[in-house]
């Protein structure tokens, strides 16, 4: 991921010097922001990932919450009316201040309920 974000982030450095590409494309701190919202679903994947194995599905919520929160950010605030750098930035800071945070409570409460309920004693 970071390799590839890496690349991703010179070659729109690189097109953004041209005027010719640069109204095509997102500006560098866009893509950049738009990386960071990315990670954030990485970080939920993986320990979505983890709980799967334990064969439960506690993400369901997170992902419905996820979804509506998104789709009403960017329908409530639609590009009418905003530009494009406040919905990415709100839809930053849903994900990095209730999504990741909602997503880590419940990965530590579910490991902690289910390495309480396997062990021996």
């Amino acid at each position: 991921f970071i390799i590839i974000s890496l690349i991703f982030l010179t070659s729109i450095y690189i097109i953004n010097q041209y005027d010719f590409y640069a109204d095509r494309f997102l500006s560098l701190y866009l893509s950049c922001l738009l990386i960071l919202l990315e990670f954030s679903n990485i970080i939920i994947g993986y320990l979505a990932k983890y709980l799967r194995a334990h064969k439960s599905e506690p993400f369901y919520a997170i992902s419905v919450l996820m979804g509506i929160l998104y789709f009403g950010i960017i329908s409530l605030l639609n590009f009418k009316y905003f530009k494009i750098d406040i919905i990415i930035i709100l839809l930053n800071i849903v994900s990095w201040f209730v999504i990741v945070p909602l997503a880590i409570f419940i990965f530590k409460k579910f490991k902690l309920n289910y390495y309480e309920d396997t062990s021996y004693e």
